[in-house]
């Protein structure tokens, strides 16, 4: 396949074989570069569609319902009791309130469940005693805001300076 201006084709004006003008031939160089990255963006896009397709083949909890897996997630995130035995990421303490963000960033077919279970969403712990982590803290309040939909919440604000 030949198309003009493609690397894969070396189609490329040479600069010495050309009779474009400096600022020619530097616009011809911008577009190409402007239309490679466009390209790139696309086939990253096309790729990641491609991966979460393959992901979701791969799933073992692919075929159940998003009624039985939403009903999983509460189960498991009720029976959990964090305060003998906190959960930890690398970096933070879990909280209880952070489970439905957790599951959701496994695939896109557990985000969908969760995003549609508001029992997930009906608690949050929010710690305020940092002021540059406020704007993070109200992103968060207002996604659990948004899940919750008719379900009773509870929001607990913790005021600590240690």
């Amino acid at each position: 396949m030949s198309c003009p201006h493609c690397p894969h084709c070396k189609n490329i004006p040479n600069s010495q074989s050309s009779s474009l003008g400096p600022f020619e031939e530097i616009a011809l160089i911008e577009t190409e570069i402007t239309r490679l990255f466009d390209l790139t963006v696309k086939l990253n896009k096309d790729r990641v569609a491609l991966l979460r397709r393959l992901n979701s083949c791969r799933s073992a909890t692919r075929n159940l319902p998003f009624d039985v897996l939403s009903l999983i997630f509460q189960e498991a995130v009720l029976s959990i009791d964090t305060s003998s035995h906190p959960l930890r990421l690398p970096s933070k303490e879990t909280h209880l309130s952070d489970h439905p963000i957790i599951l959701g960033s496994v695939c896109s077919q557990w985000y969908y469940a969760a995003q549609s279970t508001p029992q997930l969403w009906a608690s949050l712990d929010i710690d305020i005693c940092h002021e540059k982590s406020a704007p993070a803290k109200l992103a968060l309040l207002d996604l659990y805001l948004k899940n919750v939909k008719n379900v009773s919440f509870s929001l607990e604000l913790s005021f600590d300076t240690e």
